[in-house]
């Protein structure tokens, strides 16, 4: 599977590869918002110890707002000119290194929601807030890297001078 760089400025839908792809299809306004709702809910049914009404709020509510998402199909077809602000910023999030940590983090957000331990859902927020940290750096560094290439008039995708 590749794994590219991209600069803010040239990323385009037809270059990214399937985990990407599949960031850019989760980023529909409706699929996100209706994700963080049945997040929420499915949280305080863990909390109450009711694990059917968690399943089926975090599985019901974002495959309703995923159905929501894949039936725009002028969505898809403006994300493949162009992504917005908000699909690059999930784009950059899209490397192995941090789904790994939003998958630990997710698994201890349902252990200590079930369980009522704090300490359980501190340890996840750690975890995502790691693997943000880790996508942040890899913004942050082609951003600076772009600015170096236009100050150098080099090109964007040059390797940095020592």
């Amino acid at each position: 599977m590749k794994q590219m760089t991209y600069t803010k400025f040239d990323l385009k839908y037809d270059d990214l590869n399937p985990l990407e792809k599949a960031v850019v299809r989760h980023a529909h306004p409706k699929a996100f918002i209706l994700h963080l709702i049945g997040l929420i809910w499915s949280g305080y049914f863990l909390w109450t110890h009711n694990l059917l009404l968690a399943i089926f709020c975090f599985g019901g509510i974002t495959g309703v707002g995923q159905f929501l998402g894949y039936c725009d199909k002028n969505y898809l077809k403006c994300a493949q000119s162009k992504l917005n602000l908000f699909q690059k910023m999930l784009v950059y999030h899209a490397n192995y290194k941090n789904l790994i940590y939003h998958i630990v983090g997710f698994a201890f957000f349902v252990w200590g929601a079930y369980e009522n331990s704090f300490l359980k859902l501190l340890i996840a927020l750690s975890f995502v807030l790691l693997g943000h940290m880790f996508a942040w750096h890899r913004h942050h560094c082609e951003t600076i890297q772009h600015e170096c290439a236009i100050e150098e008039n080099d090109s964007p995708h040059s390797e940095p001078r020592l």
